[in-house]
């Protein structure tokens, strides 16, 4: 009866260091399983952020070209060249700013007087030093010679 008696209290005894390497292990593999949502969720949110970057510097790119069609109408069909921001003509490019310089030079060529146009338009979206900050230059050089 004693020798069942001690069995018993081992057995009980046992159950109760591997009960507690039972907790060990889970929560080990809680921390892990944590840590690996962690990763999986920044890794997430860092793709999201470069796809976003993506859009808006392409939608940039597509501000500034659109300030140097506009610069190259005025300039070619009325002979102004302004240098002033552009207002928001499309609801697209509500957010956005774009900037337009225009500098005209005279050539003479054959007895005739030609305008040569330089024209350089900067769009940016959000503030300088800001993670969402995006910013493009275009430049080109029109003429109304035939």
């Amino acid at each position: 009866m004693k020798a069942a008696m001690t069995r018993t209290i081992k057995h009980r005894a046992a159950r109760r260091q591997q009960g507690g390497m039972a907790l060990v292990a889970a929560i080990f593999l809680i921390v892990v399983l944590a840590g690996l949502g962690v990763a999986a969720g920044k890794l997430s949110s860092n793709q999201q952020h470069s796809v976003t970057m993506t859009l808006q510097r392409s939608r940039v790119q597509a501000a500034a070209d659109s300030g140097l069609e506009f610069g190259m109408y005025l300039a070619l069909n009325s002979g102004l060249c302004i240098n002033l921001p552009l207002p928001a003509l499309q609801a697209a490019l509500l957010n956005f700013t774009v900037v337009l310089n225009c500098i005209a030079h005279n050539h003479t060529l054959g007895g005739t007087t030609y305008q040569v146009y330089q024209l350089t338009s900067r769009a940016q979206y959000g503030l300088y030093g800001r993670p969402d900050y995006v910013f493009r230059q275009a430049t080109r050089t029109v003429s109304n010679a035939p």
